[in-house]
């Protein structure tokens, strides 16, 4: 008889606060692409033909529908970012990769999108106005380098204030300071 070796795992323990933390980070993460990409959807709208539709109720529908859409991007582009470096919760524990690879998830779908949906599907047009790199308009581009983030600011500091501890798990400065 030999002895058998003893088999060596690593177990990782989730606790619900950890889940309800991916949760919680994604869903803040969703909802500050949803306002600032609502806002800049808003502002970019006179780059775009749609703009000049009589039918305001169009407008209207499609300013949501493209928000909508860069809401999904933006979740995606976390995905992304999670799968990359290996932790959802990359926003409190590896921003700096999480945040490159979100953006240039992001980016290369925005451009990609914005090929097709102009000079294949014809589903949007740029007015003269819309400055272009490589055929592709500046101002979405601009929107997927510097929205994630921004966002990212945003989910950081949010959850420094409900959060006393940093990634490395010592006390955070804000939470030692009285």
């Amino acid at each position: 008889m030999h002895a058998e070796s003893p088999r060596v795992t690593k177990r990782v323990d989730v606790t619900a606060r950890d889940r309800t933390s991916v949760a919680a980070l994604a869903g803040a993460w969703a909802l500050g692409a949803l306002a600032l990409n609502l806002a800049w959807e808003l502002a970019q709208l006179p780059l775009y033909t749609l703009d000049h539709d009589a039918d305001r109720g169009y407008v209207l529908r499609s300013l949501l529908h493209c928000t909508a859409g860069d809401v999904l991007i933006a979740l995606g582009s976390y995905l992304v970012a999670a799968l990359g470096v290996r932790d959802a919760r990359w926003p409190l524990t590896k921003p700096l990769g999480g945040i490159c690879l979100a953006t240039a998830a992001g980016l290369a779908y925005t451009a990609a999108s914005e090929a097709v949906n102009v000079y294949v599907l014809g589903s949007w047009a740029y007015r003269e106005a819309m400055p272009r790199l490589l055929g592709i308009g500046v101002s979405p581009l601009a929107q997927w380098l510097l929205l994630p983030g921004v966002a990212l600011l945003l989910v950081r500091r949010g959850f420094a204030r409900t959060d006393a501890r940093i990634p490395n798990g010592h006390a955070s400065p804000r939470a030692t300071r009285r």
